[in-house]
């Protein structure tokens, strides 16, 4: 199974690979999530978040959430830097113990501050309060060597978001797909489902290994991503 995988795996250039009849395979980082925002109309949000993991990622929240009575403070922090001053009010976490091939992880609290308030109108990002991709994946202007990261991975985020009574988006993110090199792929799409706006999200990062020639190039896409994450919804009165 995937726990048995994961004891293959070693700490020495070889994190995102795995030893399967004689033949070294990729692990590819399964990422499906779930969030939902009750927007409040002081612009805080009622936030509530679930995490599917499974392989390598699975195995490092199992051994950060391993103590019960740490989880809520350990996923504070963990969660802080995407929502800022988040404080949880409900922790649930499936397959830490006992172990099992799949960690389920949902939680809920508030977000003091998210929307921004002008006018009558909220204005928000759906998911990232901070960070970015270039600081993760390419935090150097320049490489004189090949770009290895840890593993290949699928990142999926959908995004429900309910305005507060008498809102409505007016203003939704446009639709993005992104091809990068090594056969990264991007794309971002959002849409009304009656009073809900639906935001989806897909990353896909193929390949571990990126050469050093195609680094701008790769550099110049996470900045195009980041620049789509950036894009916001606005939630104002009907007929504004």
């Amino acid at each position: 199974g995937v726990l048995r995988a994961l004891a293959a795996l070693d700490d020495h250039g070889r994190a995102g690979q795995l030893q399967l009849g004689g033949v070294l395979r990729e692990v590819v980082l399964d990422l499906p999530q779930q969030v939902r925002l009750g927007v409040r109309p002081d612009g805080s949000v009622d936030l509530e978040l679930q995490l599917t993991l499974r392989g390598l990622p699975a195995a490092q929240v199992r051994q950060r959430l391993d103590e019960a009575q740490a989880r809520k403070e350990r996923l504070e922090q963990d969660l802080n830097a995407r929502f800022p001053g988040l404080r949880l009010t409900e922790v649930q976490a499936e397959g830490i113990t006992p172990l099992a091939d799949e960690v389920r992880v949902r939680v809920r609290g508030l977000v003091p501050q998210w929307a921004q308030s002008a006018a009558g109108s909220l204005t928000l990002l759906p998911v990232y309060g901070g960070g970015s991709y270039v600081q993760t994946l390419a935090s150097l202007p320049k490489r004189q060597h090949d770009l290895v990261l840890d593993h290949a991975t699928l990142e999926t985020t959908t995004v429900r978001i309910s305005p507060p009574a008498g809102l409505a988006a007016t203003k939704l993110p446009p639709a993005v797909e992104l091809p990068g090199p090594a056969g990264a792929r991007f794309g971002l799409s959002a849409r009304h489902d009656g009073a809900v706006v639906e935001w989806n999200l897909r990353l896909q990062l193929p390949s571990r290994r990126l050469a050093v020639a195609d680094y701008p190039a790769w550099r110049a896409w996470l900045a195009s991503v980041d620049a789509a994450l950036r894009s916001e919804v606005v939630l104002a009165g009907v007929g504004r």
